[in-house]
């Protein structure tokens, strides 16, 4: 069995592509026969030929893991995403931090964005450290619902989402 161009596997820009490249390579090698050979076109430096050849990932899960820590990245924190009018974009991000600082929601809020989606909408995403993210969206949720009865328009929320971008 060959796997051409793995390199390519691992270079998409979303922050699961490390997980969908890990596991066809090793639904792939499992497919094998007993004694079957798998020849994987790759750097011979990256971390996934190790784990192939020991068929352990978890050295390589480890280190990932730290990774997403250190960068405070899911899934070792809560991600929501939020997509709002450009015109509205910094007085809810202003909000947010505001509402950061006296409190009501966690001090350790991160607010990463706005990033533009479309000629009306920038995304926002906000993250918390997992212990904290369901105060974050109860006040997410009341905070739409505000919006809902002063007849403004509706924000699109995802919790937890397979995909930031």
């Amino acid at each position: 069995m060959v796997i051409l161009e793995g390199d390519a596997l691992f270079a998409q820009l979303d922050l699961r592509a490390h997980e969908r490249a890990r596991e066809a390579i090793m639904q792939s090698v499992a497919l094998l026969a007993k004694k079957g050979k798998a020849l994987l076109v790759i750097d011979s430096a990256h971390p996934i030929i190790a784990s192939v050849s020991r068929w352990n990932l978890s050295p390589l899960l480890m280190r990932e893991l730290s990774e997403r820590s250190q960068t405070h990245l899911p899934p070792v924190v809560h991600a929501i995403t939020i997509e709002v009018a450009h015109g509205e974009c910094s007085s809810f991000i202003a909000g947010i931090e505001k509402s950061a600082t006296e409190g009501r929601i966690s001090p350790s809020t991160r607010i990463l964005g706005p990033t533009k989606i479309s000629d009306e909408n920038s995304r926002v995403i906000i993250t918390v450290p997992l212990d904290e993210g369901e105060d974050l969206v109860d006040f997410l949720d009341t905070y739409r619902k505000k919006r809902a009865l002063a007849k403004k328009p509706a924000l699109t929320m995802r919790v937890d989402p397979y995909s930031l971008s």
